[in-house]
């Protein structure tokens, strides 16, 4: 496995997990806030 291989797995895996745990976040928020937060949430991005 040559260097530039290795960079490539260790960065695919790195954003894997920083998506994981940001969808893990915003899940955890959204059930936090419930119903009436997922409403303002798609009000403040239009």
């Amino acid at each position: 496995m040559s260097e530039k291989d290795k960079v490539t797995v260790f960065g695919s895996a790195l954003l894997l997990i920083a998506i994981i745990s940001f969808g893990l976040y915003a899940m955890d928020r959204a059930r936090s806030y419930g119903d009436e937060g997922l409403s303002d949430i798609s009000a403040q991005s239009k």
